[in-house]
């Protein structure tokens, strides 16, 4: 940029581009042009004296001046700066509309073009990069303290959310459906043509509609002489919808832990959690932990959570006796998660994303609802069994997904399974 003020001050630029330039002629300023030896006796100065003339006549530096004999009282704005003539202008002015210059930062360009003399242009150069560098670092300051700033509002955020959970609100019954053992399914609002009372929207908006008739006057639409308020009621429908995607959405990354990584879009290189781990991850960022800070503790005391979740992917089947045996089995209890975690890894491996997981995961619920606890018990115990092998908070998924496809076991596998559980029975 210093190169470039220079040269428009000397104008050799203009020179060369004199022929291109609008309202220039081959000379510029013809009095500035030539020499002073040249000039006739009677020949008047410009009203615009050169660097040199200027130099000569305040005693600022030249190229010939060494800088320890420059006077205290070189300069002056008035001599350090010369309007640009009407050429110079109009390619100002050019250069400034292509680069797009505000008002503000336009004027200070054509502040700096205006420099006259190359000491005064090497100055006014030094304070323009020590003002960009003060700039960037105010930026960086301010970066810095809005990274502080919105880390104190996320986690002031998760501790509200946490609070909430205890409320009425469809946030807070959203996360508390998660791990309701009534459940039938996350998206799906029917199935086979038959409503699903218990769907993850349906169970919100009867949670809601159940609360005392104080908290609905207040939160929710009312009505007038037995006419509902449509838009309020729309609004309320879409406000479901919307709480019931973002909780779909924030399980499924969390069920990816450890094996992807949404905000950079990378597979990560940290060890896959195992179940422990995942679900205390989990129980926290849903804000269902309480009062147990490490996952030991949380891991001994979630009986009720995670007997809802083998209730809502059993459904019906939740009270089988041999159901109830085994939700006490701590192998068992967690099962229905690691099915959630293998149809989403299995899902993200083949590169379909966030719907398609609980579609299929509604579809699963459906089909084991319909082919009994026998199966089911199964089922669970063949996904646990390989999950268990493959996460183990030592393999990568780099590692992983060379050796395993992630489906869930086909029906020939459960069969199986539910064959050399009949016959342990039997020898028992």
């Amino acid at each position: 940029m210093s190169s470039q003020l220079c040269s428009l001050n000397n104008h050799s630029l203009l020179r060369r581009n004199a022929s291109r330039l609008p309202g220039m002629s081959s000379r510029v300023r013809d009095g500035r042009s030539s020499s002073p030896s040249n000039r006739g006796p009677s020949s008047r100065r410009s009203p615009s004296p050169s660097g040199d003339d200027l130099g000569r006549e305040l005693g600022s530096p030249t190229a010939s001046t060494p800088a320890n004999q420059v006077p205290a009282t070189a300069f002056t704005l008035s001599s350090a700066r010369r309007t640009l003539a009407g050429g110079e202008k109009a390619f100002f002015e050019t250069m400034s509309m292509n680069a797009g210059l505000d008002p503000v930062h336009h004027e200070y360009a054509q502040y700096l073009a205006e420099v006259n003399g190359l000491a005064a242009q090497h100055i006014a150069q030094s304070v323009a990069q020590a003002k960009t560098l003060f700039n960037i670092d105010k930026l960086s300051d301010a970066v810095g303290r809005m990274a502080e700033k919105l880390e104190e509002v996320s986690s002031m955020l998760e501790n509200h959310l946490s609070a909430e959970s205890q409320s009425n609100g469809p946030s807070a019954n959203a996360v508390a459906w998660v791990c309701s053992p009534e459940l039938h399914s996350y998206t799906a609002l029917e199935a086979n043509r038959v409503w699903l009372s218990h769907s993850f929207f349906s169970s919100i908006r009867t949670r809601l509609n159940a609360q005392p008739n104080e908290w609905k006057q207040q939160h929710l639409p009312g009505g007038s002489l037995g006419i509902q308020d449509s838009v309020g009621t729309r609004l309320l429908t879409t406000h479901i919808r919307n709480v019931c995607k973002h909780t779909r959405e924030k399980l499924h990354i969390l069920l990816l832990t450890g094996i992807y990584d949404p905000k950079t879009g990378a597979v990560m290189d940290d060890p896959v959690p195992n179940l422990k781990l995942l679900w205390h991850r989990i129980a926290n960022r849903m804000g269902v932990a309480g009062s147990h800070a490490d996952a030991n503790s949380l891991w001994a005391n979630t009986d009720a959570p995670t007997r809802a979740r083998i209730a809502y992917l059993v459904s019906d089947s939740k009270k089988s006796p041999c159901l109830k045996q085994l939700s006490h089995s701590n192998f068992l209890l967690f099962v229905p998660l690691l099915h959630q975690r293998r149809e989403a890894v299995h899902i993200f491996q083949n590169g379909r994303g966030s719907g398609s997981v609980w579609a299929s995961v509604d579809k699963k619920l459906a089909s084991l609802r319909a082919k009994g606890d026998d199966y089911t018990i199964a089922f669970y115990k063949v996904v646990y069994n390989q999950d268990r092998e493959a996460f183990n908070f030592k393999n990568l998924f780099d590692e992983l997904k060379e050796t395993c496809d992630f489906a869930l076991p086909t029906d020939e596998v459960v069969e199986d399974a539910i064959g050399a559980e009949q016959s342990n029975q039997d020898d028992e």
